[in-house]
């Protein structure tokens, strides 16, 4: 008897211990995901990495090429891009209606950034982590020197944030 109680809580500790395994979807180079399409993924229990970013973005034309030589050059990658330009325009139209102006917002609210361009590892819906390039505190920095170096720790810290994602098991 005592050996069944033993082997029930063992049991018992072993389902506890395991973690819930998402499935990671695979993308294959930088596919551009409508915003409602996104929603449907984040309502689904899948791992993924998104960029948000927009063309008109001046960080965000110095990043891609780096994001875009990334993912040619590490086979099996890719991400989601999320080109939130659209969205920005439309609810900052003079004749934008709440909706639209509320739409926007949401996106903000929902996937929690306020820096273009911004990756986050979207995983069972939520952000579970978040990779931003530059910051203001870049902007700010006078000696064009120490800008250079801050600038090649961002891309350093890209590099790894990339890596960690894709050799996780």
């Amino acid at each position: 008897m005592k050996k069944w109680i033993c082997l029930f809580i063992t049991c018992l500790l072993l389902i506890g211990c395991q973690h819930t395994q998402t499935e990671k979807l695979v993308i294959q180079g930088i596919q551009e995901i409508p915003y409602e399409e996104l929603v449907e993924k984040l309502d689904q229990k899948v791992t993924f990495l998104l960029y948000i970013g927009r063309p008109d973005c001046g960080d965000c034309q110095d990043f891609y090429p780096v994001l875009e030589e990334y993912i040619n050059e590490h086979e099996g990658t890719g991400i989601y891009y999320l080109n939130i330009k659209e969205y920005r325009d439309r609810a900052r139209d003079d004749d934008a209606t709440q909706a639209e102006k509320d739409f926007y917002e949401n996106i903000y609210q929902r996937l929690d950034f306020d820096w273009t361009p911004t990756i986050e590892v979207i995983r069972n819906g939520k952000i579970d982590e978040t990779y931003q390039y530059l910051d203001e505190d870049y902007f700010d920095i006078q000696d064009r020197e120490q800008q250079l170096k801050r600038k090649q720790a961002f891309l350093d810290e890209f590099e790894v944030f990339m890596n960690d994602y894709f050799e996780e098991e």
